[in-house]
């Protein structure tokens, strides 16, 4: 519904542009309900979807303040938007709700994955960071509703940290915890029994260990360059988390190797 809903505002304010169809708000106004819409309503609800799934012992300790969570996001969320489209200025205060709710999910989540974490297996890392970007975001929002709203630069870290925090440190971590079980299945199907070495030849804790130092460091340096307004420290920066990227990418493919391999021997034999 919110993958929909951001989908026609989208649509609605390209049509404005390109041919002067009229808006409710001002594009700013509007431009900031749709990325919310997106981002928080569609890409945010799908990942705690996921996690809720993965994780369920969150939600299934503490089923009242689960269904409170749930209600204060959704609630905050539609209030913030409506806000915004209609001009109405009380928007602050649903966005307030949304924010709580987003360090109510942390504080939520951190401590389930914390204990079911994996030994030799550094995707917790990952989600555990991510989950602290999500709080430092929602800290930001709530600066941005009460105290200050058009302070750009900071709004310009609120949505990057958003991105290549908390999305970007959720997927990496995922990723890591999926990619080798569909590989097992699938050797598995194909008669291939002995898969443990394909986990092993993704999941290097060293190397996850470098990818996150590199991310985090990344994401740091280039939050203090936006506000800074350092263009040369940015690039630093955003090489940095690029780079935490590329190590990710490297173990991908060097799995992808390996799985090339073991199909090909297979079908050899």
């Amino acid at each position: 519904l919110y993958f929909v809903a951001a989908a026609v505002l989208g649509t609605w304010m390209g049509l404005s542009k390109g041919y002067d169809l009229p808006l409710p708000a001002s594009f700013h106004r509007v431009l900031f309900a749709h990325i919310h819409l997106a981002s928080a309503g569609w890409a945010g609800m799908m990942i705690l979807a996921v996690l809720s799934r993965l994780f369920p012992q969150a939600h299934l300790r503490q089923p009242l303040q689960a269904r409170l969570r749930f209600a204060g996001f959704n609630i905050g969320l539609i209030g913030l938007t409506a806000g915004l489209l209609s001009g109405g200025e009380w928007y602050p205060i649903f966005g307030s709700l949304l924010a709580v709710a987003c360090i109510w999910y942390a504080a939520a989540f951190v401590p389930v994955l914390w204990e079911f974490q994996q030994a030799s297996d550094r995707s917790t890392a990952f989600l555990i960071s991510s989950w602290a970007c999500l709080a430092v975001v929602a800290l930001i929002g709530l600066w941005l509703a009460i105290v200050s709203s058009f302070d750009v630069q900071l709004q310009f870290v609120y949505g990057f940290l958003y991105m290549f925090g908390w999305l970007s440190l959720m997927i990496l971590g995922m990723l890591y915890r999926i990619i080798p079980t569909h590989i097992s299945k699938l050797l598995t199907a194909r008669g291939v029994t002995a898969t443990a070495g394909m986990r092993r030849a993704f999941i290097k804790p060293d190397v996850q260990v470098a990818v996150l130092v590199c991310l985090l460091a990344g994401l740091a340096v280039s939050s203090f360059a936006i506000l800074s307004q350092n263009v040369a420290l940015f690039r630093f920066g955003w090489g940095l988390w690029l780079t935490g990227i590329l190590g990710f990418l490297a173990a991908l493919f060097f799995l992808g190797s390996e799985l090339r391999d073991i199909l090909k021997s297979r079908s050899a034999a």
